[in-house]
């Protein structure tokens, strides 16, 4: 496919197995002439065409297709059919995954707590700027996850001690419906 430049660099390498038998002697310097294919060359033996190096007519069967993934991507060839999934995190990915782990340690902190599944609960919470940054941008989803009822970012001195990576905070969590 045309788009599969956008995500892999393509090269070609001999088959030396297929090639050393037919070139022998002329085999090294067949191989330097194949890994100077460009991507039409390589393409153009996909669709069945050949290239004539050192005197042999070289096809698809004759090269060892190589693709190499850009970075920040993953990339899956099958056949003719290319996909590529684009694994660079973005700010909002990284804020997306801040918060889906605050609401897992909120969560590990009910059951620890032995709230009943139904119980609203408050909480006040003493933590880093981006960790609050991220909770803030997801507040409704962090809410309506954990049964929060009131969520407040303030100093607390006593509380649930947190570690999300390298990120420390403390959580005072309340039961609400008491």
């Amino acid at each position: 496919d045309a788009n599969e430049d956008t995500v892999v660099s393509i090269s070609a390498k001999a088959n030396f197995k297929v090639l050393g038998r037919v070139l022998g002697p002329r085999m090294k310097e067949a191989a330097q002439a194949i890994e100077q294919f460009t991507d039409q060359d390589i393409r153009a033996l996909e669709a069945g065409e050949t290239r004539e190096i050192a005197g042999h007519p070289v096809g698809i069967n004759e090269i060892e297709i190589r693709r190499t993934k850009h970075e920040g991507i993953e990339v899956e060839t099958e056949g003719e059919v290319t996909v590529a999934l684009d694994t660079e995190l973005t700010p909002e990915l990284e804020q997306e995954g801040l918060a889906r782990e605050f609401v897992n340690r909120l969560q590990n902190i009910r059951k620890t707590r032995d709230f009943n599944v139904a119980d609203r609960i408050r909480v006040i919470a003493s933590v880093p700027e981006s960790l609050q940054a991220a909770v803030e941008s997801f507040r409704e989803y962090v809410c309506s996850e954990t049964l929060t009822e009131e969520l407040r970012f303030e100093s607390v001195d006593q509380g649930e001690e947190i570690e999300i990576g390298d990120l420390r905070a403390t959580l005072r969590v309340e039961n609400a419906s008491a």
